[in-house]
């Protein structure tokens, strides 16, 4: 795989429309005609993704497109039809924010950050070569299959028992997820990695047979998967872990209008469910449903907030990078080891002193807080991009171990734009990373064979 720097004229002109539509929507919201917002907005993040995108399923800009569509498209567009046609709001706190109030800085920095990872993205991955003679056939060991399976299922018990045991799960599963998962982090952790291996595993088991065995093989995976998923949270896990399952598939899987709508009426259904089973009933209709959305995805009302503080800063918020350590090695240290943590405080006290629960900032704030927003932040996002693309890349060569990893760091890309830049975590992300890189070419051998993933 190697880098090189070239323009030809399809890549110029593709950036070329990209800026153009940037520039004309910075200039619609600097107008101030909040109507036109939703329809501009929306047109610019889709057309922009035509340009600038990917028309593989698990291309880096796909998930950046998905989080901008869920957490910008969507709640505006809905706040706006609702109070457009009157609908009358049915959830106890009403309408949660009032879109056409918010800062025009907020949604230039929102529209420019989205440009300028499309354009990242786009730039550096038409600067690749990549080398076609990468060995791709594998032999799995199925013993560590076995191994991984044993290991998960004595992860969930030890969990599952220490926050409350299977009564209070089945029975009162908000508050078994919401409070009775405290001072069980590092459980929490080893359970959603060990799920998270055992996906793999059992995924490429399944894209290795043939006949009867993968009808019974999907069922046992998938039901194991959803099983293990409802006690970290059923919503976004059981998708994720479907995710890792049929990567080997998905890797070279292409968009079309016909399986871009398969997906996305599929997760909107799975989010409809599993919200429904995780509020124990409470979003009990559709309609209530779409009014959540706009409670749920909030990051951009959340960063509006620190927007109209107009606060900027320089690594600001470093220390938080060593106070969860700490705290796991036995030092009092303070408790904001994240900035949505600190922010919840801040703005929603009541969350975090009852239910030690935190709204989550966005990747803007973090740049706002830490590199003067995105006249530095830019640099960060460079490099972030940049990793991206190569493990993305060696991924599609075929390498299973960079598979694994990516397909972790591709589901991390919603944490990532919905958090911060450089979390606390990455002191347990590098060596769980370096770990699993070993243990998958221990298992896992190859030979030259077949490109599967081209």
């Amino acid at each position: 795989m190697t880098f090189r720097l070239s323009l030809d004229h399809t890549l110029v002109l593709r950036i070329f429309f990209s800026f153009s539509i940037y520039v004309l929507l910075v200039l619609i919201i600097l107008l101030g005609n909040y109507q036109v917002y939703p329809f501009a907005i929306s047109f610019f993040i889709i057309v922009t993704y035509f340009l600038l995108g990917s028309r593989l399923v698990l291309d880096p800009r796909s998930m950046v497109f998905a989080f901008f569509c869920l957490f910008l498209m969507l709640p505006m567009i809905v706040d706006h039809l609702f109070s457009l046609y009157g609908v009358p709001y049915q959830l106890p706190w009403g309408r949660p924010w009032d879109w056409s109030q918010l800062s025009i800085t907020t949604y230039i920095e929102f529209i420019s950050l989205y440009f300028i990872l499309m354009f990242f993205f786009f730039f550096i991955d038409s600067q690749i070569n990549l080398d076609q003679n990468f060995e791709t056939s594998f032999n799995l060991n199925r013993s560590s299959v076995l191994f991984i399976l044993i290991l998960t299922v004595l992860a969930m018990t030890v969990f599952v028992i220490s926050t409350g045991g299977f009564e209070a799960w089945i029975f009162s599963y908000k508050e078994a997820f919401l409070k009775g998962r405290g001072g069980a982090g590092g459980l929490n952790f080893i359970f959603i990695y060990l799920s998270n291996l055992l996906a793999f595993l059992l995924g490429l088991v399944f894209y290795k047979s043939s006949g009867l065995k993968v009808i019974i093989l999907v069922s046992f995976s998938i039901f194991s998967l959803l099983f293990f998923s409802y006690f970290q949270g059923l919503k976004s896990r059981f998708i994720i872990l479907l995710l890792i399952f049929f990567s080997p598939y998905l890797i070279s899987l292409s968009f079309s209008i016909w399986k871009f709508f398969v997906f996305g009426s599929f997760f909107i259904v799975l989010i409809y469910f599993f919200t429904y089973i995780r509020s124990d009933g409470f979003y009990s209709s559709p309609i209530i449903f779409l009014e959540y959305t706009m409670t749920y995805f909030n990051v951009v009302p959340l960063h509006d907030l620190v927007v109209k503080k107009e606060f900027f800063g320089l690594f600001s918020t470093l220390d938080h990078l060593l106070v969860k350590p700490a705290q796991i090695v036995g030092f009092e240290v303070g408790s904001d080891f994240d900035l949505s943590v600190m922010l919840t405080k801040e703005y929603y006290p009541r969350d975090w002193e009852e239910m030690r629960a935190t709204q989550q900032w966005p990747l803007l704030t973090d740049l706002r807080y830490n590199y003067y927003g995105l006249l530095l932040g830019w640099f960060f996002i460079l490099t972030y991009v940049f990793f991206m693309t190569f493990i993305y890349r060696k991924a599609r060569q075929g390498d299973m171990a960079f598979l694994f990893i990516f397909m972790l760091e591709f589901v991390r890309i919603f944490s990532v734009l919905r958090g911060t830049l450089i979390p606390w975590q990455i002191f347990i992300y590098i060596p769980i990373y370096s770990a699993s890189f070993i243990f998958l070419r221990k298992y896992i051998t190859t030979s030259a064979g077949e490109q599967k993933f081209e």
